[in-house]
C-alpha cells in the first residue's frame, strides 16, 4: 500500500496530475496542490525507510535513490504511453490527408481514393502495432522476466519398458 507501485504511489501521480492540470489552467500552484504531491512522496519514502534494515548512511542514500528512481519511473512511463496519443494523431492526420485526396477527385475516384487511402492507413498502422509489439516483447518482457540462471533445457523423452 505504501510502496511507490501501491496506493501511495497512486495519489502521488494523481497528485502530480491534478497539481500540473491546475498549474497549466490557473497557472497558480497552491499549498493544497502541493501537500497532494508531498504527502503520498513523503509517505512512499517513509515506507522505503522503514523497510531497509541496512546501516543509517547507506539507509539515507538506498531511499533517495529508491525515492528518485520511483518519480522517473512515472515519468518515463507518463512519457510512453504519451506515445500512443502521438498514434492516434498519426490516425488522424493520415485520414484527414486520404480525404482531402479524395475530395480533390470525382465520384469514381473519391471513393477508390477513400478504399485504397484506409487500407494503407490500416496495413501502416499494423505495421506500427507490429513494431510496437516486438519492442514490448524483447526490451520490456525479456529484460524483466528471463533470467540466464536456471537449468538447461532437455526435452520431454518417453522411455519404453521392454515386457518379457
Amino acid at each position: 500500500m505504501f510502496d511507490g507501485k501501491g496506493l501511495a504511489g497512486m495519489l502521488f501521480y494523481m497528485g502530480v496530475l491534478f497539481g500540473g492540470w491546475r498549474w497549466v489552467s490557473q497557472g497558480h500552484f497552491g499549498l493544497l496542490k502541493t501537500l497532494l504531491i508531498v504527502v503520498p512522496l513523503g509517505a512512499i519514502l517513509a515506507y522505503k525507510w522503514h523497510e531497509n534494515q541496512i546501516p543509517m548512511g547507506e539507509k539515507i542514500l538506498v531511499v533517495l535513490i529508491e525515492g528518485f528512481e520511483t518519480v522517473m519511473a512515472y515519468v518515463a512511463n507518463t512519457l510512453s504511453f504519451l506515445r500512443v496519443a502521438a498514434f492516434s494523431l498519426n490516425h488522424v492526420a493520415l485520414a484527414i490527408a486520404v480525404f482531402t485526396l479524395a475530395d480533390m477527385m470525382g465520384q469514381t475516384g473519391h471513393w477508390i481514393t477513400v478504399v485504397l487511402g484506409n487500407v494503407f492507413i490500416l496495413v501502416m498502422e499494423g505495421a506500427i502495432v507490429a513494431i510496437q509489439v516486438l519492442r514490448l516483447e524483447y526490451y520490456e518482457g525479456f529484460s524483466r522476466f528471463f533470467s540466464g540462471d536456471g537449468r538447461e533445457y532437455r526435452p520431454l523423452t518417453l522411455r519404453t519398458s521392454q515386457a518379457s
